[in-house]
């Protein structure tokens, strides 16, 4: 970490995980939490792909 405060963790599909602060994580998370919906979204649309 390079300085204190709120951080998020994003634990990646490959088990690794990774820590970013920022000045606010709860909007950094709802923006995260929205993008992986419309993500899995967008692939349940398209059968056949993989992401």
């Amino acid at each position: 970490m390079l300085h204190a405060g709120e951080a998020i963790v994003v634990r990646r599909a490959s088990g690794r995980d990774f820590a970013v602060t920022v000045p606010d994580a709860a909007t950094g998370a709802a923006l995260l939490n929205t993008l992986r919906e419309r993500t899995a979204s967008d692939a349940a649309d398209a059968p056949g792909e993989r992401i």
